[in-house]
């Protein structure tokens, strides 16, 4: 039966915010996760051939990878732990995998997506003590040249 709008409405399954679950490294690195963001971009050109009037694409060499953390730090050990094993730019490092279930419920099967960060190096932290809300929030940034999805 169509709604005042004139429009019949299915409702297609329910996302559920409590149903989305984040994890990476041993013990999320001491964080109670509130964000991951996962960033990659490369530049596409084009360029015209004036004998025919052909158009090229030109890819560039992509940027460098950028991983996003955010939480609150519930194991200062882990959490130094985290830091140290990424913040040396020298050498490989361990690859971070970092797993998401999205929060979807009933109808649809939600399964997981899995990233795979190869080399990650800590590019950038800034960790923030809030009186207000008596928490001590870290934000990571990692970069890396390649990322698998799965």
């Amino acid at each position: 039966m169509a709604d005042i709008w004139n429009r019949v409405v299915t409702l297609g399954g329910v996302i559920s915010a409590e149903n989305v679950r984040v994890t990476f490294g041993t013990n999320n690195g001491g964080l109670l996760v509130q964000q991951a963001r996962i960033e990659g971009a490369r530049q596409i050109g084009q360029i015209m051939d004036l004998k025919d009037g052909k158009i090229y694409l030109i890819t560039r060499i992509p940027e460098l990878f950028r991983v996003t953390l955010v939480g609150i730090v519930t194991n200062p050990a882990d959490y130094k732990t985290f830091l140290s094993t990424y913040g040396s730019a020298c050498g490989t490092h361990a690859d971070l995998t970092i797993t998401v279930t999205p929060g979807l419920c009933t109808t649809i099967s939600p399964g997981t997506i899995t990233y795979t960060v190869s080399n990650p190096i800590l590019m950038s932290i800034s960790d923030t003590v809030a009186a207000e809300q008596y928490i001590y929030v870290g934000v990571c940034i990692l970069s890396s040249q390649s990322i698998s999805v799965n």
